[in-house]
């Protein structure tokens, strides 16, 4: 999907041009202290949306949410506005003129952008698809990240985590294999960059706890969508984003806590399934996909350590289960992925990682086929579970 203009970019502009003006006239340091405020409001709105959220009627949520997120920005910027004015008095006496004026503009417009992206991501998962499609489809928030540096954006998406509080990758306290460094090789081939135009994001409000929840997923036939069942777990109304910015509303068909995969019905899904493969061998170079921290795609290379039962001792169920363990950068959001092959067909479906180290956890396809087996003709949405606050 190419952006175009909507009129979420309108208001983007606005807020964007009267921030750069502001930024002109105040100059640098009676800027700073209305942005602090403007970012400590930011911080208020993702706490209190999803509570905001879970509190109001599905037909007025979005305002509902929308004028919470406005109150606290202003709320903070006024009382942040109220420390830079001490600051300026002080600043007025260095004269800086026209350079403090223009380091002003660049400050305000800069952080207001940055802010700006931050919560336009935290409100996309919350599950509004009408919403969702408005921020994907936005050509002002598709230009900031793609302005954003590298390191910047990364500690963006990592802040908007920590402070979503969303229930994250399952982490494991036993290694099966000894950990090993992470290949060095990139995901890059061509069967793997097709696969990867498959791949899709889930997520949504988990409203009992009053949190986002984010992972990845992968269709598997028409219209059918795998992800792993911690990633929808309380979520009623699940959001699929396919990676040109599509978004479809979505329905839980089939639900395993145990096994820790669910199914998901997207009648509108126009995407192509990725066919399963074979069971990986140790040495294996395979690539795990999906959307780390919530954040845009990414492909990682990993290479299969072995296979093993493993006992699983936690929420989703207990028991023991045969994973497969690979040396990867997994990461939260990684969540029911897919482990690629280098022929382009799945290996299995990515659902933990190690408490330390590089080492991530994936699914056999033995657990996957059994899933899809048991979601066969399924059409009915089933209830996802709880969610783990």
């Amino acid at each position: 999907m190419s952006p175009t203009l909507n009129l979420l970019d309108v208001l983007l502009a606005v807020v964007l041009l009267g921030y750069l003006v502001f930024g002109f006239r105040r100059g640098f340091f009676n800027s700073l202290g209305s942005l602090a405020g403007f970012v400590v409001g930011a911080v208020a709105a993702f706490t209190t949306a999803p509570w905001v959220s879970a509190q109001v009627d599905p037909q007025y949520r979005v305002g509902a949410v929308l004028a919470a997120v406005l109150v606290l920005l202003v709320l903070g910027q006024v009382l942040g506005g109220l420390v830079g004015r001490a600051l300026s008095a002080v600043t007025e006496r260095m004269r800086l003129g026209p350079l403090n004026r223009v380091a002003g503009a660049l400050l305000d417009v800069s952080v207001a952008a940055l802010v700006l992206s931050l919560l336009a991501s935290f409100v996309a998962q919350l599950g509004i698809p009408s919403v969702s499609q408005q921020i994907a489809s936005s050509a002002v928030l598709r230009a900031i990240d793609e302005h954003t540096p590298g390191p910047v954006r990364s500690a963006v998406t990592e802040a908007r985590e920590a402070v979503d509080g969303a229930t994250g990758i399952r982490e494991l306290d036993a290694l099966l294999f000894p950990a090993q460094e992470a290949p060095e090789q990139s995901a890059d081939g061509p069967a793997l960059q097709e696969a990867g135009r498959s791949v899709v994001q889930v997520y949504g409000t988990a409203v009992e706890c009053r949190q986002n929840q984010t992972g990845s997923g992968f269709p598997t036939a028409p219209g059918q969508v795998v992800t792993n069942a911690h990633v929808v777990a309380g979520v009623q109304e699940p959001v699929v984003q396919t990676r040109d910015g599509t978004v479809h509303t979505a329905s839980v068909v089939h639900y395993d806590p145990a096994a820790d995969l669910a199914v998901l019905s997207v009648p509108t899904l126009d995407v192509r399934p990725l066919p399963l493969g074979q069971d990986p061998a140790p040495g294996d170079l395979v690539a795990f996909m999906g959307y780390p921290l919530g954040g845009p795609f990414s492909a990682g290379s990993a290479t299969v350590q072995g296979t093993a039962l493993a006992p699983l001792q936690d929420g989703a169920g207990g028991g023991t289960m045969e994973i497969i363990q690979v040396a990867g950068h997994v990461q939260q959001g990684n969540s029911g992925g897919p482990l690629v092959a280098q022929d382009g067909t799945v290996a299995g479906v990515v659902f933990a990682k190690a408490l330390e180290g590089q080492v991530g956890y994936a699914l056999t396809l033995g657990e996957l086929r059994a899933a899809l087996d048991a979601a066969a003709g399924r059409t009915q949405a089933v209830v996802p579970g709880t969610c783990a606050a």
